[in-house]
């Protein structure tokens, strides 16, 4: 039974406040798994179209991108220049740069979704629905694994 379908059982951990908040989730194994629950959620809040459609720097999608070459102080707050601009260490050019490099890290070497990624970011009448189903399936996985430590999965028999 090599394609059998299993039944898994997925919470977040500090998550859970009504029954809406258990998945139960059909899947040949637990990444496909991991992956519906990953869209599912999306789904429900649409918390990632929300942020990355915001294109800010603090409190986004973007923020990722962006910390790394971002001066902050030593309570984690965002540093600003007495005209409002953010401090770096980078010039204008320099930070463009950093900041497609960062997004290019995150897309793994598929170059077509840090293009749209970074085509997005810069073009912002576009929006979330625009992102190619693959590419948004990507970030979701990608940001759920991240938090996987935050998730708990049981597969039930």
């Amino acid at each position: 039974m090599k394609n059998s379908i299993k039944t898994f059982i997925i919470v977040g951990k500090d998550d859970v406040q009504s029954e809406e908040d258990i998945y139960i989730i059909k899947a040949k194994n637990i990444d496909d798994a991991i992956k519906q629950y990953a869209r599912e959620t999306h789904l429900k809040n649409n918390y990632l179209k929300d942020t990355m459609e915001n294109r800010g720097v603090n409190h986004s999608f973007w923020e990722q991108f962006f910390t790394p070459i971002l001066n902050y102080d030593e309570n984690s707050i965002l540093m600003v220049d007495s005209e409002g601009d953010f401090l770096t260490n980078f010039n204008d050019q320099e930070l463009k740069e950093k900041f497609k490099e960062n997004i290019e890290k995150y897309c793994g070497g598929n170059k077509s979704y840090a293009r749209d990624l970074i085509d997005f970011y810069y073009k912002e009448d576009k929006t979330f629905e625009e992102l190619s189903k693959e590419l948004v399936d990507y970030i979701l996985l990608t940001e759920k694994l991240k938090d996987r430590d935050y998730i708990i999965i049981k597969e039930w028999n």
